[in-house]
Formats: structure tokens, C-alpha cells, sequence
């Protein structure tokens, strides 16, 4: 006998259909009309684009409130942005995201694959498995695309000398971390704000047999006190630009350092900013995003 959906909880969602420049500003909204969470979905975000998506330069918004009368003042309220309100019921929706994950090559040689699918990798090829979560990164993203495509081609593993220890700052599921290992970095450093985070990237380095290589924690990045040889901060801008001089101590002469997370109307400032101290980086863009690579 299956249960009535009234014995199971009903979460209200806002979806609100934007400008990707304007994100910020109408994130902030919907904290300030009653939001309990924000989160943002392009069509990078799945390996299936969300029908509500129209193209790459709009993201949708999907604010999660307590009831219905909270999130219809709220789509009353940011009129003309196209909104709609929509119901999950049970906790299923922690676990819908996995039906649009699949295997994913990228660079050259990387395949990054979920652990409900086959291998399908070559033994010439990177394998990395990734289960996020519910943390960030799980290889689809433009963002995670555009550094891991970096760490290919632009960062010499084949030097271990050079390369020893990887700092990956706001590290997700640990994905970028554990590339970097499997390309031949001796250990990896990822810190990140999120608990859920620093769990998913234990796991996910133990599933990739590189879990006494990787260490995560919640330790805020100005506590750290080591210098690293390469640096990655797959973060917002508005997180980036303030956290310029704490990279940087982190950043060991000779080192390289790789930014992502930036829109592409972002891209300049971030990097004006970063190279005043560091000189001219590398600007690669994918889709709406930006991604620029330092070398001290």
C-alpha cells in the first residue's frame, strides 16, 4: 500500500528565470523576501539542460521557501523575471540531480564518471569518480571544465619536485584535487566552508584510492600557513576579488595559480586586480565563463 503524500514533507520552490549578470542582485532578493536557499542552475549545471533555462547568457534562480503564500509574494515581487512555483514531495529531490550526471571527457585525456555508470576509460585516459553529494563539482560545470582542462595542459606534474602539494580553495566534491593528484601531484590541501563539502571530498578521494594523498578541512584559507606550488579557487568573483591578498600568501614563488567561477563581464576586473600583483594571466572562456591562470 503506498503512502498519501500528505505523510510526506512538501518543499516549496521559487523559479525565477534571469539574466546571468544580474544573478547576484536577485539572489540577494530572494534572501530578503524569505528564502530559506538559493540555488542557481545553468544549462552547465546538468548534463540535461532544465526546460525553464532559455539560453547560456540566462541561469535560473530557485529560491526554497517554507510555504506557499511566502513564495507567491515573492514571484509577485520580482516581476517582470519570469517565475514559477513548483512542489517536491518526500526527500527524493535530494537524489533527482543524479538522473542527468553521466560520464563526461574532458581536455585530452580526463573522464570524469559517476559511480552508478560503467567505466568506459582507456588506459591512456584519467579516470576520476565522483559522487558530490550534495557538494559542488561533479565535472559538468563550465567552471570545473575550464580548470581541469588548465591543470592538463598548463601545470608540469611531470616535475615532482616542482609540484608536491595542491591547494584547492572551496574545494566541492573534490574533484579538481583528486585530477590533480591522478596527473602527478605527490598531495593535495582542500578547505572549504561547507562540512558537506569537506565529507564528499574524503569519499571521493578514497574512491579514487588517492585518500591518504588528500586532506580537507574547514580551516579559512587565512589560517593556512604553508606555500603551495599550484593554487585553485574555482569560487565567485565576489569571493575572489576579496581574498586576492590571502592567495596570494598562499602562492609559492614560481607557482601557478588558477581562477575560475568568473562571468565573462567579471573576467576583466578579477583580472586587473590579480595581475597588478602577479602580471598578465591566461583568459580562457567556456560558454558564459571565464577562467584565468597565473604564473608567479
Amino acid at each position: 500500500m503506498t503512502a498519501p503524500d500528505s505523510a510526506f514533507p512538501r518543499y516549496t520552490y521559487l523559479h525565477v528565470d534571469v539574466p546571468a549578470n544580474v544573478e547576484d542582485e536577485v539572489s540577494f532578493q530572494l534572501w530578503e523576501l524569505g528564502a530559506n536557499g538559493v540555488e542557481t542552475r545553468d544549462q552547465a549545471t546538468l548534463s540535461q539542460p532544465t526546460p525553464e533555462v532559455g539560453n547560456s547568457t540566462h541561469i535560473t534562480l530557485i529560491g526554497h521557501f517554507d510555504n506557499d503564500n511566502v513564495a507567491k509574494a515573492a514571484s509577485t515581487a520580482l516581476k517582470p523575471y519570469p517565475t514559477c512555483i513548483q512542489h517536491v514531495v518526500g526527500d527524493g529531490w535530494q537524489h533527482e540531480w543524479k538522473r542527468f550526471f553521466h560520464t563526461a571527457r574532458i581536455g585530452r585525456n580526463i573522464v570524469v564518471r559517476p559511480p552508478w555508470e560503467p567505466d568506459v576509460a582507456t588506459s591512456d585516459e584519467i579516470h576520476i569518480v565522483i559522487d558530490p553529494g550534495m557538494a559542488f563539482g561533479t565535472g559538468t560545470h563550465e567552471t570545473t571544465q575550464l580548470v581541469l582542462q588548465d591543470l592538463e595542459a598548463r601545470v608540469h606534474f611531470s616535475d615532482p619536485d616542482r609540484v608536491q602539494t595542491v591547494l584547492d580553495v572551496g574545494c566541492g566534491s573534490g574533484i579538481l584535487a583528486i585530477a590533480a593528484l591522478k596527473l602527478g601531484a605527490r598531495k593535495a590541501r582542500c578547505i572549504d566552508i561547507d562540512p558537506l563539502a569537506v565529507t564528499a571530498s574524503h569519499e571521493n578521494a578514497q574512491r579514487n584510492g588517492v585518500g591518504t594523498r588528500l586532506k580537507a578541512s574547514t580551516t579559512p584559507c587565512s589560517r593556512l600557513r604553508t606555500e603551495y606550488p599550484v593554487v585553485l579557487a574555482n569560487i565567485e568573483s565576489r569571493i575572489l576579488l576579496p581574498m586576492q591578498d590571502t592567495l596570494m600568501q598562499r602562492l609559492a614563488k614560481g607557482g601557478t595559480l588558477i581562477l575560475s567561477g568568473i562571468l565573462k563581464e567579471e573576467a576583466r576586473d578579477v583580472h586587473d586586480n590579480y595581475a597588478a600583483k602577479l602580471g598578465p594571466g591566461l583568459i580562457r572562456t567556456m560558454g558564459n565563463w571565464v577562467s584565468i591562470t597565473y604564473q608567479r
